[in-house]
């Protein structure tokens, strides 16, 4: 079956721009739509920019998604592709091939440097994230997820080497996943010989991170690209 072309809706960004202004509005066809921002010219122009692909959570939006990495992100120099669900929220059947697809497509017409594709997801689509980031270590070097629900989740997978760096991040104050599940899943996944990193932040209740923590995060996600597929190397 060939892979799924869709139709890119382009939001450039200036990286100048100030930087808690929301970006500019843009209509999304449901199922088809999704947002990409970039800086309005590249940090070097010879380099390949890193990819931060970032899912939003239940009853919100790719715009409200950008709004919380675009200023940090642009300036770093990263792409920022943020895709809509099919339906009201997010689906395994449904949205994962859509969104691999996506990946794929802005990796071959952006020249995105391909060990740093880094992916991040709040709430349910942290969950989602999660999912993604696990399966697919050969796409994505490192994640972060804030605020999501990973009650079910098995990272055992014997293809797979624990390869992916992962960063969770949840408010301490958070009534709707509460941060102990969260902790202990990070430690679950650290017994399962990955690399993992977790936050609470103090006050911090069921919802986006701020934005100085974003900044934080994306120097992270700088410092932890993909790393080679060693597993399948192997000589017998």
């Amino acid at each position: 079956m060939p892979p799924l072309i869709l139709p890119l809706i382009l939001l450039v960004i200036a990286v100048q721009a100030v930087p808690d202004e929301r970006p500019p509005s843009i209509a999304l066809q449901r199922g088809l739509g999704y947002l990409l921002a970039m800086p309005s010219t590249p940090r070097l122009p010879s380099s390949h920019p890193p990819l931060l692909v970032i899912l939003h959570g239940t009853n919100s939006s790719p715009e409200e998604a950008l709004k919380v990495w675009a200023p940090a992100g642009l300036e770093a120099g990263f792409l920022l592709l943020c895709p809509a669900p099919s339906g009201e929220d997010w689906s395994l059947q449904e949205d994962v091939p859509r969104i691999l697809s996506l990946v794929h497509l802005t990796l071959e017409k952006y020249r995105v440097n391909p060990v740093r594709v880094h992916l991040t997801g709040f709430s349910s689509g942290a969950t989602l994230a999660c999912i993604l980031g696990l399966s697919e270590p050969n796409l994505f070097g490192s994640m972060v997820l804030a605020s999501g629900h990973f009650d079910g989740i098995s990272a055992a997978d014997s293809r797979h080497e624990a390869r992916i760096s992962i960063y969770i991040v949840h408010g301490r104050q958070d009534e709707v996943f509460p941060a102990a599940r969260a902790r202990a899943y990070a430690e679950s996944l650290k017994t399962q010989g990955y690399s993992v990193d977790y936050l609470e932040i103090p006050g911090l209740g069921h919802q986006y991170l701020p934005h100085d923590a974003t900044r934080i995060l994306l120097r992270w996600f700088l410092n932890h690209p993909r790393v080679p597929d060693t597993y399948h190397n192997r000589r017998p």
